[in-house]
């Protein structure tokens, strides 16, 4: 079970029911997944063979986002957002940009 006090805050519309994660959300989560598995690997200097664990983050049985977790490194995604949080055990240290657009406003 994940920790939510370090997770970006989420609106209860932001989720959605656990059936209908699939249609709605599968090419984000897709995308997620593999900027998750380039950055993990190259923080834990670790070959891309290597296992990435996934876990859908549920809430009362609303999906709300995905984690990823490879050693002590992971990174979250919440729905509604546009960046990845990357952490090493509990400290946040980097951001993913989900949109170039989105990067040059926060830059």
């Amino acid at each position: 079970m994940t920790d939510m006090h370090h997770v970006i805050p989420r609106q209860k519309n932001a989720s959605t029911p656990m059936t209908d994660i699939r249609p709605q959300y599968q090419d984000v989560v897709s995308t997620v997944s593999e900027l998750s598995q380039i950055h993990l690997t190259r923080l834990a200097n670790a070959s891309s063979d290597d296992f990435v664990s996934k876990s859908f983050l549920m809430q009362d049985d609303f999906f709300y986002g995905v984690e990823f977790q490879l050693g002590s490194f992971r990174t979250v995604w919440l729905i509604g957002s546009d960046v990845i949080e990357v952490f090493r055990a509990e400290n946040q240290i980097d951001l993913i940009y989900l949109s170039a657009d989105f990067s040059r406003r926060a830059a």
